[in-house]
């Protein structure tokens, strides 16, 4: 039984997971970001300087990237300004799948709220 409990430990241990989802969410972290700071996306009603990508977790297949956004302000309506940012997905997808080329399926993108901010907390 000890022996048993070795080799399953062993297993699990040498079990490797891919580091490719952590690169390509790194990857599209950055082009947002550009995207957004470059306005190469219109976003209408929505100040792209309190905007700020918090996080991108990517499906292991690739197919879906969710990205997780901060958006500063109190007088900001977060749902709103989210929905803006979903309609406008398609446009974001098609600017990254111009700019990688190597891959095979561009994600789908899903963007969330992580948390609300005060920006009256945040000292510069």
């Amino acid at each position: 039984m000890h022996n048993s409990y070795k080799s399953l430990k062993y297993f699990i241990k040498s079990k490797k997971q891919s580091n490719r989802p952590l690169k390509v969410s790194s990857v599209i972290h950055n082009l947002i970001a550009n995207i957004i700071i470059n306005n190469q996306v219109y976003l209408p009603n929505i100040n792209v300087n309190r905007i700020t990508i918090y996080e991108v977790l990517m499906s292991s297949d690739l197919r879906y990237a969710n990205i997780y956004l901060v958006i500063l302000g109190d007088d900001v309506d977060y749902e709103e300004q989210l929905k803006i940012i979903n309609n406008h997905a398609s446009e974001f997808r098609y600017i990254i799948g111009k700019k990688m080329r190597q891959m095979r399926y561009i994600p789908e993108l899903r963007f969330y709220n992580k948390r609300k901010i005060n920006s009256s907390y945040i000292s510069l």
